[in-house]
C-alpha cells in the first residue's frame, strides 16, 4: 500500500521537471526528503564529543525528533520503521505501525516526548501518545488532483497543536492531536511547493515556506495567514521557529540564511562568503542558538541569533548527513545519517552568561568566554581568560569600571601601570599629569611640573615609583618618589617633539623617541642621555617598549618599520612584519613580554602582529574584530601570554594566548580609546578615552589544583 505509493511517488518526482533543483539533482529524491526536521530543535554546543549509536545495521534514515530533556528520542528511516530510545540514545526500539516499511519523511515530538506525528510521503499521517509504542494512522482529506506528498510536520509543545504541509500541495492543521484536520489556503498558494514547516510552543504562531515562492506566517493556528515580502522571493528549503514564535530562521538553497526577530516582519540576510545550498536550520527555544546545513555535510551554528556563524564538523562518521535533534536547552543532540547510525552527544557542561555560575548544576561562566568541558558538578573553562572562581570572589568577575570623577573634557594620551596594577599614572594633553595609588578607585592631580603641558606617553617602574613622562615640542620629566617631586631632563640642546617613553623594570634605563628624530636612551634614572640613530636616518617615530632589564628594546615608525635593539639601544636592527617583507606600515604601538622574548604591535586601519620566538623576522598577522581597525595601543603581561588592545572609536580586545586569539570586552562600548596599559600578571588592565577605565579580573584560571579562589 504505502510503500509502494512512496516508491512510485519517488520515481514520479524524481522524473519532474517541475520538481525542484534539490529533487532532480543526482536524481535521488531520497537525499531531499532529510531536510524537514530540524524545525524545532535547538542547535548544540561547538564543543562537541559525540558517540556513534549503533541501531542494527547502517540504515538510511530520514528524520529525528527529541523531548525537551533529550531523554526520549524518535527516528524514522526511508524505505523502513520508526525507532524510539527512552535514554538519550543509548538504546532502541523499532516500531512498526503496520509492520511495513515507509518513508518517513518527518516527525516531531511533544515537549515530553510521550506524543509522536510522523508524515510518510506518498502515505499518510501517523500519531502515537504512548511514547511510539501504539500508532494510529490519520488521512486529512486533500483536494482534488493534490497527491500525498507530506513533506514536514510540527508540533506544539503539548502535541496538541499540529501543522503539516504537502509538497505541491496544501497546509493542514488540527487541534486534536491529529484527530481531525483541517485544509489551509493561503491567499494565491493554496498550492505551493511547500517544504517545511515552524511552530511556537503553544502552537499558534507558524512559519512555512516554498521553494519557488516566500515565506508564510499565521498567528492563529493557521486560520489565516501573511505572505512575508520582505525575505523576497526565493528557493527556500527550511525554516525554524523560536519558542515564542517571535525568532525565526530560513535557508535558501543556492543562496544565504535569512533572520527575522519581529515574527517575520522584517528580515536580515546573513550573508557568506560563497552561496551555499541551504538544506535546513533549527532554532533553540529562545532562538538565540542555530544550527544550519547544506550540501556536502557541512553544518553551520550560531549563538547570537544568526549574527554571526562558526562551521562545525562531526567527525568519524559514515553516510551523509540527514537530520538533528536537540533538547531544549541545547546539551544533548541526536543526529542521523543517510547510509549511517544514529550519533548522540551530551554536553553534561555547558556556557552561561551568568556569572554567579560555577558549575555545581552543569552551568558554567567563563569570564571573556571561552568554551566549557568537564561533567555536571565540575565544569571548567577552556580557551579563555579566566573561569568562575566561586564563593571567595567577593566581586563580580572581570569588571571593567569607569572614573567618571574627572571631567570628560581632558584630552589623555598615554597611561602606564605597576607591576601590581595598583598604582596608575596617565597624562593630558595640554594638560597635567595624574596618579592613583589604588587601582584607579581615586585620582590626583599633580601639578609639581608647573603649567599645562603637551603630555604625549608616560612609563612606570615595576613599583611604581619611578616615573618619566615626554612632552611634545619640550622636555622629559622624571620622578623617584611616586610623582611627589618632578625633575625636568634636558637631553637635547633644544626642545624635541619627544613621543614615547618606556621605562625598565627599575626605573634605571629609559628609551624615547622622537617625532621626525632620533632614539635617545638614559642608564642612570634620566639624569644624562645618548642620541641613537639607525641607518635610515631619522624617522616618525611613533612608540617604543623594553624589557623589563632594559636591554631589548622595540620602536615602531609611523609609515616605516619595527626595530630592535639588544644592547640597551647601541645598535638597531631593523625587523619587517609585513606582507611582503618590505612595505611599510603605519605602526602605532608595540609592547613586549618582561624578558623581550614575545612581542606584539598594532597598526593603524591594520591588524595586530606577533612573534613568539621562532624567528626574528618570523611575524603573524592577527585579526581581531573581524576586519582592519584603526588600533591605538597595546600592553602585555610580564610572559607576553596577555595581552590587550585598543582600537580608536572601537573596542577593548583581550587575548589569552599570546594573540592567537581575541575577544571584545563585553561590558565595554566602542570609545575613542587611545592608550592602555596592564600588570605583570595579566589581571588588571587600565584605558584611557574620555575617561579612565581600570579592569579587574579578581579570580582567574590555575593549573594548581591546589587553589581555591582564597
Amino acid at each position: 500500500g504505502e510503500a509502494s505509493a512512496a516508491a512510485q511517488g519517488a520515481r514520479a518526482a524524481r522524473d519532474s521537471r517541475n520538481a525542484p533543483k534539490m529533487l532532480r539533482r543526482g536524481g535521488n529524491l531520497r537525499r531531499a526528503l532529510v531536510f524537514v526536521t530540524l524545525i524545532l530543535c535547538a542547535v548544540y554546543p561547538a564543543r562537541a564529543t559525540w558517540i556513534e549509536r549503533s541501531v542494527g545495521s547502517t540504515q538510511d534514515w530520514l528524520s529525528v525528533a527529541s523531548s525537551t530533556d533529550g531523554v526520549y528520542l524518535a527516528a524514522g528511516v526511508w524505505s523502513g520503521g520508526i525507532w524510539t530510545s527512552d535514554d538519550s540514545g543509548v538504546s532502541w526500539t523499532e516500531r512498526t505501525p503496520d509492520d511495513s516499511p515507509k518513508v518517513w519523511q518527518s516527525i516531531a515530538s511533544s515537549s515530553d516526548g510521550s506524543k509522536i506525528a510522523a508524515v510518510v510521503n506518498g502515505g499518510s499521517i501517523w500519531t502515537s501518545v504512548d511514547y511510539g509504542v501504539t500508532w494510529t494512522k490519520r488521512e486529512p482529506e486533500l483536494k482534488d488532483g493534490i497527491w500525498n506528498k507530506w513533506y514536514s510536520i510540527a508540533s506544539s509543545s503539548d502535541g496538541v497543536h499540529l501543522a503539516a504541509v504537502i509538497y505541491d500541495g496544501s497546509i493542514h492543521t488540527s487541534a486534536d492531536g491529529g484527530v481531525s484536520w483541517t485544509m489551509r489556503y493561503p491567499s494565491g498558494s493554496w498550492y505551493a511547493r511547500w517544504m517545511s514547516i515552524a511552530s511556537s510552543a503553544d502552537g499558534a504562531r507558524l512559519a512555512t515556506l516554498h521553494n519557488g515562492g516566500y515565506v508564510w506566517t499565521s498567528a492563529n493556528y493557521g486560520a489565516d495567514w501573511t505572505r512575508r515580502d520582505a525575505a523576497g522571493f526565493r528557493q527556500w528549503t527550511g525554516i525554524a521557529s523560536s519558542d515564542d514564535g517571535a525568532k525565526l530562521a530560513a535557508v535558501v538553497e543556492g543562496g544565504n540564511i535569512w533572520t527575522s526577530e519581529d515574527y517575520g516582519e522584517t528580515w536580515t540576510e546573513r550573508a557568506f562568503a560563497d552561496a551555499i545550498s541551504w538544506r535546513a536550520v533549527a532554532s533553540s527555544a529562545d532562538g538565540s542558538r542555530l544550527a544550519a546545513f547544506a550540501d556536502g555535510g557541512s553544518v553551520w551554528t550560531s549563538d547570537d541569533s544568526g549574527a554571526t556563524w562558526v562551521e562545525v564538523t562531526v567527525t568519524g562518521t559514515s553516510g551523509s548527513f540527514a537530520a538533528i535533534a536537540s533538547s531544549n536547552d541545547g546539551t544533548k543532540l541526536a543526529a542521523v545519517f543517510d547510509g549511517g547510525n544514529v550519533w548522540t552527544f551530551d554536553a553534561n557542561c555547558y556556557a552561561s552568561a551568568d556569572p554567579t555560575k560555577d558549575g555545581s548544576d552543569g552551568t558554567f561562566y567563563c569570564v571573556n568566554g571561552g568554551d566549557v568541558s568537564g561533567v555536571v558538578g565540575s565544569c571548567v573553562c577552556d580557551d579563555c581568560d579566566a573561569g568562575f572562581g566561586g564563593a571567595n570572589c567577593a566581586t563580580p568577575l572581570g569588571t571593567w569600571t569607569g572614573d567618571t570623577s574627572i571631567d570628560s573634557s581632558k584630552d589623555w594620551t598615554s597611561i602606564a601601570s605597576s607591576s601590581s596594577g595598583a598604582r596608575l599614572a596617565a597624562v593630558v594633553d595640554g594638560g597635567h599629569v595624574w596618579i592613583s595609588e589604588h587601582s584607579g578607585t581615586n585620582w590626583y592631580q599633580l601639578t609639581s611640573t608647573g603649567d599645562a603641558k603637551a603630555w604625549r606617553s608616560i612609563a612606570s617602574s615595576s613599583d611604581g615609583s619611578k616615573l618619566v613622562a615626554v612632552v611634545l615640542g619640550g622636555n622629559i620629566w622624571t620622578t623617584a618618589n611616586y610623582g611627589i617631586a618632578w625633575t625636568e631632563r634636558f637631553p637635547s640642546a633644544s626642545v624635541e617633539n619627544w613621543h614615547a617613553v618606556a621605562s625598565s623594570g627599575d626605573g634605571a634605563n629609559l628609551v624615547a623617541v622622537v617625532l621626525g628624530g632620533n632614539i635617545w636612551t638614559s642608564d642612570d634614572y634620566g639624569v644624562s642621555w645618548t642620541e641613537r640613530t639607525i641607518a635610515d636616518g631619522p624617522q616618525n617615530w611613533e612608540h617604543v617598549a623594553s624589557s623589563k632589564d632594559g636591554s631589548t628594546i622595540f620602536a615602531v615608525v609611523y609609515g616605516g618599520h619595527v626595530w630592535t635593539s639588544a644592547d640597551y639601544g647601541a645598535t638597531w636592527d631593523l625587523l619587517v612584519p609585513s606582507h611582503d617583507g618590505s612595505t611599510a606600515q603605519n605602526w602605532h604601538a608595540i609592547a613586549c613580554s618582561s624578558d623581550g622574548s614575545k612581542v606584539a604591535a598594532v597598526v593603524d586601519g591594520g591588524n595586530i602582529w606577533t612573534n613568539t620566538e621562532a624567528g626574528w623576522n618570523d611575524w603573524v598577522e592577527r585579526t581581531a574584530g573581524g576586519s582592519t581597525q584603526a588600533w591605538r595601543s597595546i600592553a602585555s603581561s610580564d610572559y607576553g601570554t596577555r595581552l590587550v588592545a585598543v582600537v580608536s572609536d572601537g573596542y577593548v580586545y583581550t587575548s589569552a594566548d599570546s594573540g592567537a586569539t581575541w575577544s571584545a570586552a563585553a561590558s565595554m562600548n566602542a570609545e575613542p580609546w587611545v592608550s592602555v596599559a596592564s600588570s605583570s600578571d595579566g589581571t588588571k588592565l587600565a584605558a584611557v578615552e574620555r575617561f579612565v577605565f581600570v579592569y579587574d579580573a579578581n579570580c582567574y584560571a590555575s593549573e594548581d589544583p591546589t587553589k581555591d579562589g582564597s
